[in-house]
Formats: C-alpha cells, structure tokens, sequence
C-alpha cells in the first residue's frame, strides 16, 4: 500500500524537506526532497539498482546527513516470498 502526501505538507510542516517512504514487501524506498521551486523531487533505491561500479545503492537521507546500503534498512526482515510457509 502507498500512502500518498498532498503537495501542499511542507505549508503545513514549515520545516519538512525531505520524507522517505519504505516499502515493507520489498527492497525498496522512495525519498522526496523538497526543491527550490517549493515542489517534491523523487529519488528511488532498490536493492536490484546498482552503482556504475555494480556495488549496492546507498539510501541518502541529506536533511540528516545519513547514508547506508538499502539491504541495511531491511536487515533480519524476512518477505513472504523468501518464506514460503508463512503464506
């Protein structure tokens, strides 16, 4: 399920640049960062992504000066998928 913010949440949270939505049945994240215009920029991190290098994307977090490896994010979680009995 993904929750959906109104583009007016940073005139309501004066001091919101930035939010990240994590998905909790996959390896993904979605980041929105406030731009200069007063409008959401979206940058998405998937563990399938790669860097030019083939190493894992690191999730930035800038408005906290905070980065790690996605698989970090999701360590010990375990998805349906890779365990089929639990369905």
């Amino acid at each position: 399920m993904k929750l959906l913010l109104d583009e007016n949440l940073s005139d309501r949270i004066e001091t919101l640049k930035e939010y990240a939505l994590i998905e909790s049945d996959k390896m993904s994240v979605e980041c929105y960062r406030l731009n200069e215009k007063g409008k959401w920029d979206l940058t998405s991190y998937s563990l399938e992504e790669t860097t030019a290098n083939e190493t894992e994307l690191e999730v930035f977090l800038t408005s906290v000066d905070f980065h790690c490896p996605i698989s970090l994010l999701y360590e010990d979680v375990v998805f349906p998928e890779d365990n089929p009995e639990e369905l």
